[in-house]
This record gives C-alpha cells, sequence and structure tokens, in this order.
C-alpha cells in the first residue's frame, strides 16, 4: 500500500523513478540521523522504516519496470546518496551501524535489486569519502554482537533481531483488515 502511494506521488510530482529513489533514500537516512528522538522511539519508527526500504524498494522497481533484476536507476540514486558524506557520517555515528553497507547488503544478496559489483564500487567510494569512525568490523552486519554496544539506544542488533516479529504481526493485522 505504502509502495502504491509513492507511485502515485511520483506521478503528481513528475519524478522520475531515480528521483523517487533518491527522496525515498535521502528520508530514511535523515531520520535515522535526527536527533528528535527519544532513545528507544527511534527503534519503534525510524529503525523499522529503514528495515523496510528495501522491500518498498522493490516493489516500485517491480511495479515500475516489470522485471526482477538489477535496477540502474536505483544504483545512481545509491551513488547520488553515497556522495552526501554528512548525512551518512552522522547517521552512522548516531545508530552505531554503517547504515548505507547495510542497506547495499540487503539490496544485494536479499532482493538482488542491485549487483555485488556495484555494491563495492559504492562502499570503496563511501570509505574514500568518509570521515565516519565507525567501521565494518563494528557495524554488526556479519552477526557479531558486541557487549559494548549491545545496550546503545539506536542499536542495530535489537532492530534486527526484531524484523521477524514485526513481519508476523504486519502479516496477522494484514489477515485481520481483509
Amino acid at each position: 500500500a505504502f509502495g502504491q502511494q509513492l507511485l502515485m506521488l511520483k506521478q503528481l510530482k513528475g519524478l522520475s523513478v531515480e528521483q523517487l529513489y533518491l527522496e525515498l533514500l535521502r528520508c530514511a537516512f535523515l531520520g535515522l540521523s535526527s536527533p528528535d528522538h527519544h532513545h528507544y522511539q527511534e527503534l519503534k519508527w525510524v529503525g523499522f522504516t529503514f528495515i523496510k526500504v528495501p522491500a518498498i524498494l522493490q516493489h516500485i522497481h517491480n511495479t515500475t519496470s516489470g522485471d526482477t533484476g538489477p535496477s540502474e536507476e536505483l544504483v545512481s540514486a545509491i551513488k547520488k546518496i553515497s556522495s552526501l558524506t554528512m548525512l551518512l557520517d552522522y547517521s552512522d555515528t548516531r545508530i552505531n551501524c554503517n547504515c548505507l553497507e547495510y542497506l547495499l547488503n540487503e539490496l544485494c544478496t536479499s532482493l538482488t535489486l542491485i549487483t555485488e559489483r556495484d555494491a563495492q564500487a559504492i562502499i570503496a567510494e563511501r570509505v574514500k569519502a568518509s570521515n565516519s569512525t565507525v567501521s565494518k568490523a563494528s557495524s554488526g552486519l556479519d552477526g557479531a554482537n558486541s557487549s559494548s554496544t549491545s545496550n546503545l539506544p539506536g542499536n542495530p542488533y535489537l532492530i534486527l533481531r526484531s524484523k521477524p516479529t514485526v513481519n508476523s504481526i504486519l502479516k496477522k493485522l494484514s489477515i485481520t483488515n481483509q
């Protein structure tokens, strides 16, 4: 439903698919970097939204292009997002996770919306331009859980562990609303 609303907004505003991807990604990273949240409010809403972004991107891609292969428009939008170094650095520092790398990992391995080669090129460019102190080793993408970071608000481990529970709740709500 949300993907359809975004597609309608795209039509009304006269946006290209690339511009829609760019705005969706920019808003997701702005939410992650926003200091206006209470400690666990971001875990509920911003973290949930960030987890759902790959599925929304896939829905938009499948609807607009009709295929399930990689999306050049998405790669172009991600390259533009990766040039917003200050935004990404602040998001990474605030959430204690390499957020762009997490997103690329989801888009590449789970959904195949981008190729591994494109993901590696974007990550390499990001690392070159980044001022961030968050490294891949501390991002938690490899499943390692550090006890020193596991209690931080905004911690990605808690968000990622809640993904299956959130998905099952959404399925039940969807079934009861039909």
